[in-house]
């Protein structure tokens, strides 16, 4: 049994580094994150998928570190890619190339900061039920040590975890 156990070790570790070689691109890593999904937030409130108004966001899509705006420091990422994936908004970014925000890269990139939160503009309530947010304009986005939106998390650990366990059910079958 000690043999199989190594062998899947060294098998899961060399899969590892390889997904890893793929996330950490130095030329242009992009990283993914659940934005937002209609999830009850720690407030009470619901925000619907179809709500959300990006138009002014899109514009100018950065990424910042805990809803600070007032120092160019504050900036740390850029937006490539935002989309409505299995009912949840998907954002995908690089990571600014500064020497102050690179350790906040290596916390992401180590699953220590892996979540985020939207900063909106509420827009439209449902009128039956005044927690639920049926029209929003987006403002930012931040990375944030606490979400008000539980699923708010970064989506790359997941596949990762996803694909060790795919490795070990195939191993033991």
């Amino acid at each position: 049994m000690k043999e199989y156990t190594e062998k899947l070790a060294k098998e899961i570790c060399s899969k590892i580094a390889n997904v890893q070689i793929k996330m950490d691109n130095m030329e242009n890593g992009t990283f993914k994150v659940v934005a937002s999904d209609e999830t009850v937030d720690r407030v009470g409130e619901t925000i619907k998928i179809d709500a959300w108004d990006l138009k002014n966001y899109l514009k100018n899509p950065i990424i910042l570190f805990g809803h600070k705006y007032s120092d160019m420091d504050d900036v740390v990422w850029k937006a490539t890619k935002i989309y409505v994936e299995n009912n949840a908004l998907i954002v995908e970014w690089i990571f600014a190339w500064t020497k102050s925000w690179q350790q906040l890269r290596q916390l992401y990139e180590e699953w220590i900061l892996k979540t985020v939160s939207v900063w909106f503009i509420v827009k439209e309530r449902d009128a039956s039920n005044s927690k639920i947010i049926t029209k929003a304009e987006l403002l930012e986005l931040s990375f944030v040590p606490v979400p008000c939106n539980p699923n708010a998390l970064s989506l790359n650990k997941d596949i990762l975890d996803a694909m060790i366990q795919n490795w070990m059910i195939k191993e033991i079958n």
